[in-house]
């Protein structure tokens, strides 16, 4: 299958892909594994021709959206992405220690605006500059936006991350940061590509960049 710039594929075996030979074709903008497919980001107009010489000529076999993502599903694991969360709120606390440490005689709402302010600038700053936080980008993965391809922009990084941002709040934010994770974790399934609420809401996709 293939959207309006990118050849959707549903491999049996990824690892027999030259990734590194595709990413450096002239014509192609790019590759990276998300859903559970192997992307192929074309271009418009152009999509369509290499789609329609790929079915005629190379033994591909077209199906439906529905059918692709359903074969897709079987490859996804969201506990990947749950890890992936667990270590980023790990490293983000062992970053936001030493700002901690020094605010001790402060207040709570003083503490409490430092840590939000702490998880926005890891969360959001590094997500915007470099694609993805030092967890992601160390486990091979990148935050894009669906449609185009590219970085997050602040307001969709933020959309994206308002849950974590929202502890900027005292003590009501944590909370609602608290349910807020629970919700988006629980709805990143097999069956919508790993796609959870907070990025459908930001335009978003979580990619996987073979080594």
């Amino acid at each position: 299958m293939h959207c309006a710039t990118r050849l959707r594929l549903v491999l049996n075996d990824m690892d027999k892909v030259d990734q590194k030979a595709l990413d450096k074709d002239p014509d192609l903008k790019g590759t990276f594994i998300a859903g559970g497919m192997f992307q192929i980001i074309v271009g418009p107009g152009d999509v369509d021709l290499v789609f329609s010489e790929m079915i005629h000529t190379g033994g591909v076999k077209e199906v439906s959206k529905d059918e692709a993502k359903e074969q897709a599903a079987k490859s996804g694991n969201p506990l990947s992405r749950f890890i992936k969360a667990i270590a980023d709120i790990f490293v983000c606390s062992i970053i936001s220690s030493p700002v901690l440490a020094f605010a001790t005689d402060t207040s709570t709402f003083s503490a409490s605006f430092l840590m939000g302010l702490c998880a926005i600038l890891y969360c959001v700053g590094f997500e915007v500059v470099l694609g993805g936080t030092p967890v992601k980008k160390l486990m091979g993965y990148e935050v894009r936006d669906s449609t185009t391809g590219e970085k997050l922009s602040w307001v969709q990084s933020l959309k994206r991350q308002w849950w974590r941002a929202i502890t900027i709040v005292p003590g009501l934010g944590s909370v609602v940061s608290f349910f807020a994770a629970i919700f988006y974790a629980t709805s990143i399934k097999q069956e919508n590509g790993l796609l959870g609420a907070h990025d459908k809401l930001a335009n978003a996709e979580v990619v996987k960049k073979q080594r």
